[in-house]
């Protein structure tokens, strides 16, 4: 929301995106006329809000205000109030929620201000009176009329208050984003028509009312500027054609940053046996005998996001007496949060590590929090060792796409047919956290959500299964591109037999050493000397498995490594692989509190992820990695209860 912040950031940001259209138009200037805000879920009660407390000069050019499923927090609801007292009349506010986000105490901040048993006071004092139209309407097939207020001064409705209730399928996870799609066209097509908008609000059908003919839709008869607030969050970038395949990139380390959409995952039957002991779990066309996609997508992998929209689940504080920071990268505030605090990440920053000392990460990662009691506005900061979670006991906890899907329903039971029967769900002790090596971004790219939405769905899903036997633990997720390259540098001449490579490059190393000042040469050193430079390296320790670099092909900063072909760039680079150790219970010796770290593949593929450097695909041992997870391309609906509010 960068472009909505601070005083009149409205009117600058239309003052800009106008420009910008006029350019590609012609024609003489555009100036807005009625503006219509609409925000769904969390990412839009941080838009309405930013949008309404910078209106400046436009506030009263503003007539409607659309929020969607977005209690995640109370400010939106404040400033919409606020922004309603005022100005001129003829102005709307709907509110569409799904039950749980209407009815549910604690949840449903909207009561605070719009329920008209609260309204009165306010409305009141501001000198409007109140009146109550019709309740229990249908509007469309599911949605019903649960509050219909109007905000009245002599006679005249000043603001025209419209609440739904929308219930589709009785399942808030399900109804969450098709409850947005439902009222778009709704809130598009009926901008300043105050009260008679409301009347018909709901009853369209992609942009027609219902029983009405096409031309017969009303249209807004002024300039319409839509300033519209909704975040999908599992909204794809536009596809970028995708470079070719280099040689030598086979690697599932050696992913080269892409720019490319997600293409759909293949899907097969489910088989009915399904025993692989001592190899793959893939059959003919990339899929497993669950029907499953097995296979990453990192050759045709879509940018990764920014380090605003990174996580969206629900957190909690792992650490006692966790410290309190008044920025991204400032030392710490007074006060603290206790172990068990729920929270959710707005935002990912990483820093220099303070005080650092030999053997601590150069960087750490740190999170902008919020909490009921903590807004983003107090801009408040907590290191990402202190976080963690897991689901709470009762949680709604789909096994991939379970509840949506009835062919991927039949998958989840087949792999479910096969747990141990000595897993009791609900009742495990354990949690998943972040290790003090994570970092969620560097240098503003950050991890992928697509692919830490399904990390989280994973690990949550586990521990609720009772398919754990400790504590999970996210190791490294964005990967410094220096040390990737340092890594595997160090492992190509140490462990590699230098076949990555180019000797010729290093009596081209200034002072022997790489652009980032790593030496890895001197005049007159043997090849004996040259490897045992840098197997000095690994004195501070290293699994001396094979490491891809940090920078891309071309780029002069990979030498003394090849730089045109050879070791590709690491996934850890580019936002697409996170190291996640899952200490799983042993399926053939379920009671063993010793964890089976390369079982459940078939659990991971239901989530839409895969382990491309499993020991079962054979292949050099020093190429082996349980932890390494990265995405296939089988897409999951997870529109969760707890989905964070962004920054």
């Amino acid at each position: 929301m960068k472009g909505l912040q601070g005083a009149d950031s409205l009117p600058t940001f239309l003052e800009g995106t106008l420009r910008g259209l006029t350019e590609q138009i012609g024609g003489g200037p555009l100036s807005p006329g009625h503006i219509s805000i609409a925000g769904h879920s969390a990412g839009g009660y941080q838009g309405i809000h930013s949008a309404l407390e910078g209106a400046g000069k436009l506030a009263d050019a503003i007539t409607d205000v659309t929020l969607m499923d977005s209690d995640y927090a109370s400010v939106h609801y404040a400033s919409t109030q606020n922004w309603m007292f005022k100005g001129s009349p003829g102005k709307t506010v709907r509110i569409i929620e799904t039950p749980t986000q209407l009815h549910t105490p604690g949840k449903s901040y909207w009561k605070d201000y719009f329920d008209k048993s609260v309204l009165k006071g306010p409305a009141a004092k501001h000198g409007f009176t109140l009146e109550h139209a019709a309740e229990g309407e249908k509007r469309g097939q599911y949605m019903t009329v649960f509050q219909h207020t109007r905000l009245m001064k002599g006679g005249e409705n000043h603001c025209d208050i419209l609440i739904l209730a929308y219930d589709k399928t009785h399942n808030e996870l399900r109804d969450h984003h098709p409850l947005r799609d439902e009222v778009m066209d709704d809130s598009a097509l009926s901008v300043a028509e105050g009260a008679a908008g409301n009347e018909t609000y709901g009853k369209r059908d992609h942009g027609v009312l219902k029983d009405t003919p096409p031309a017969t839709t009303a249209k807004p008869a002024d300039p319409v500027v839509k300033a519209s607030t909704t975040k999908d969050a599992h909204a794809d970038a536009p596809p970028v054609q995708a470079p070719p395949k280099a040689a030598h990139d086979d690697h599932a380390h050696d992913a080269k940053p892409k720019h490319e959409v997600k293409a759909a995952a293949p899907v097969g039957e489910i088989q009915p046996t399904h025993d692989h002991a001592g190899h793959y779990d893939r059959l003919k066309g990339g899929v497993d005998s669950f029907g499953n996609a097995t296979d990453s997508i990192r050759e045709r992998q879509r940018s990764a996001g920014d380090d605003n929209h990174v996580f969206k689940n629900a957190f909690s504080i792992v650490t006692e007496g966790t410290t309190l920071y008044t920025s991204a990268e400032s030392m710490q505030t007074a006060g603290t949060l206790p172990r068990g605090t729920k929270l959710h990440v707005a935002k990912v920053h990483e820093m220099p590590t303070p005080n650092r000392k030999k053997g601590m990460p150069e960087y750490m990662a740190r999170a902008q929090i919020v909490t009921p009691e903590i807004g983003l506005e107090k801009n408040l900061w907590i290191n990402f060792s202190n976080l963690g979670g897991k689901p709470e006991a009762g949680a709604v906890v789909p096994f991939g796409n379970e509840l949506s899907d009835a062919k991927d329903k039949a998958r989840a039971d087949a792999i479910r047919a096969e747990l141990p029967k000595e897993c009791k769900p609900g009742q495990s002790k354990f949690k998943w956290r972040f290790g003090s090596n994570f970092l969620a971004s560097f240098h503003g790219t950050a991890l992928d959500s697509s692919l830490m939405s399904k990390v989280n769905a994973l690990m949550n899903w586990a521990i609720a299964n009772d398919m754990v036997v400790d504590d999970i633990v996210i190791g490294e997720g964005m990967r410094d591109p220096r040390h990737a390259h340092w890594m595997s540098v160090r492992f190509w001449i140490a462990r590699g037999g230098m076949k990555m490579i180019d000797r010729s490059l290093f009596a081209k190393l200034k002072d022997g050493k790489d652009e980032d000042g790593n030496l890895w040469y001197k005049p007159g050193w043997t090849d004996d000397q040259i490897i045992a430079n840098a197997e000095k390296l690994y004195a501070g320790g290293g699994t001396g498995k094979v490491a891809a670099e940090g920078y891309n092909f071309g780029d002069s900063r990979r030498a003394p490594m090849r730089l045109e072909s050879g070791q590709g760039v690491s996934a850890h680079c580019s936002g697409h692989a996170v190291d996640v150790g899952i200490p799983w219970r042993d399926k053939n010796n379920p009671n063993s509190k010793a964890p089976d770290l390369w079982g459940w593949e078939e659990i991971y593929h239901q989530f839409g992820l895969t382990r491309p450097l499993h020991k079962d695909k054979g292949g050099d041992s020093k190429m082996q990695e349980h932890w390494h997870v990265e995405e296939t391309g089988k897409q999951l609906n997870l529109a969760y209860e707890d989905e964070k509010p962004p920054g």
